[in-house]
Order: C-alpha cells, then structure tokens, then sequence
C-alpha cells in the first residue's frame, strides 16, 4: 500500500497529540489527587464542553461554505443554544 508523505506526517502528528493530551490529563489527575465529585465532575465537564466546541467549530465552518447562507447557519446555532438553555431550566 502506498502512503504519501503528508499521509504519514499527518498520522504522526495526531499520533502525537493523542499521546499529549492523554499524557497532560493524566498528569492533571495525577496532581490534583482529589477524588471528589465535584473535581470529577468539573474535570468531565470541561472536556465534554472542548469536545462539543470543536465539533461545533468545525462544522459551523462547514456550514458556511454551503450555499445555505451565513445568517440560516447563525440562526441555527442561535436556537441551538436557546434550546440547551431553556431545557435545562
């Protein structure tokens, strides 16, 4: 099987930054040494919120680029937010 040179570059690099981010939470726990809820919770809550950002981010970029319009797609995600809001009240 041929792998170009971006193709690998590009498998290290992620490679890398799982190992790194994997590494760094760990060292996170590792330092805190508090098995608490409340440091459990907050340490979950702050990683769903990156993820969920990240994918957001991504495909609000995405969206942009489609032939649906910059205002639908920040309409959209206005009502997203203002659903999330009003569930949890």
């Amino acid at each position: 099987m041929f792998i170009t040179e971006a193709i690998k570059a590009l498998l290290i690099v992620t490679a890398i930054a799982g190992v790194a981010g994997t590494g760094i939470g760990g060292l996170i726990g590792a330092l805190l040494q508090k098995d608490s809820n409340r440091t459990v919770s907050l340490l979950l809550s702050f990683a769903g919120g990156v993820m969920v950002s990240v994918v957001c981010f991504d495909l609000a970029t995405e969206a942009v680029e489609t032939n649906v319009g910059i205002w639908t797609v920040v309409a959209a995600i206005a009502f997203g937010v203002a659903i999330t809001y009003f569930l949890n009240y």
